[in-house]
């Protein structure tokens, strides 16, 4: 085959450029991330309360939390991807531990329900743009480092294997764990994470003793309390970057195909 002299004019170094942009405009667009602790207020501070739920619990669980919107003002006009999810152990009951949950469900999705007022169904505070961003075994660690008495440092980590797009013009942050292990079962059992309960806490939850629940049983079961988070956001890729990524790769190809000919 005789190859086409447009694709063979292209000079080596015009093709290595379009690569390197490619993969920086990528990397910009993915990687780079910024963390948002909610509740704001206790970036650099402890809650007032500790809570083993959801991780370590006798059995399996159903959890949601959600998140006033509120507390992701530093995101961009328009939202942002959240790829991973911290926890800190608390700063009293808190130990270092590696601990494997053997399979675990993490979605993320926005609601209209708020703290203190979630259903007692879980379908009802479930959003339509809901995502599995984790599901199967999950190892937990922790090293507990940081000020004695807390806050502890937010090495509890959970890199998502969907990142979400969250927009908080849209409404709250719906965090939906459902625990398919016995968390006491795994490697040293997870201690008390760093928590927060009250209506300044910004948070809700609403919980089952089955991970298959599909309603609270009592009334009691959801309140104003929640697990102390830090979320790593950072911007959804660009159209033009994945135009730019895609351009490199089939010059390349073309280039490749076409010397061979």
């Amino acid at each position: 085959m005789r190859a086409n002299p447009i694709f063979c004019l292209i000079p080596r170094g015009l093709l290595a450029g379009v690569i390197v942009l490619s993969v920086c405009g990528l990397a910009h667009g993915v990687t780079v991330g910024n963390n948002i602790v909610a509740p704001n207020s206790l970036a650099g501070a402890e809650g007032n309360t500790d809570l083993g739920y959801p991780f370590s619990v006798a059995g399996t669980m159903r959890y949601q939390q959600v998140y006033n919107a509120s507390q992701f003002g530093a995101v961009p006009s328009g939202g942002e991807l959240i790829t991973q999810i911290a926890f800190r152990p608390d700063g009293i009951y808190g130990y270092g531990f590696t601990h494997t949950i053997g399979n675990i469900q993490i979605d993320l999705s926005t609601t209209a329900g708020a703290p203190g007022s979630l259903s007692l169904t879980f379908a009802n505070n479930v959003g339509v743009n809901d995502k599995t961003v984790f599901n199967g075994a999950l190892t937990l660690t922790s090293a507990d480092t940081g000020p004695a008495g807390g806050p502890r440092n937010f090495d509890i980590l959970i890199p998502l294997a969907t990142p979400f797009f969250y927009n908080p013009a849209a409404g709250n942050l719906l965090m939906d764990i459902r625990n398919f292990s016995d968390g006491n079962s795994g490697g040293t059992i997870i201690p008390e994470l760093d928590a927060a309960v009250g209506a300044s806490s910004q948070m809700g939850r609403v919980w089952a003793l089955d991970a298959n629940a599909t309603a609270a049983l009592f009334p009691s079961w959801q309140d104003t309390v929640g697990m102390v988070t830090a979320f790593t956001v950072a911007p959804a890729p660009e159209p033009a970057t994945w135009a730019v990524l895609g351009l490199g790769g089939f010059l390349v190809a073309r280039r490749g195909r076409l010397s061979r000919g």
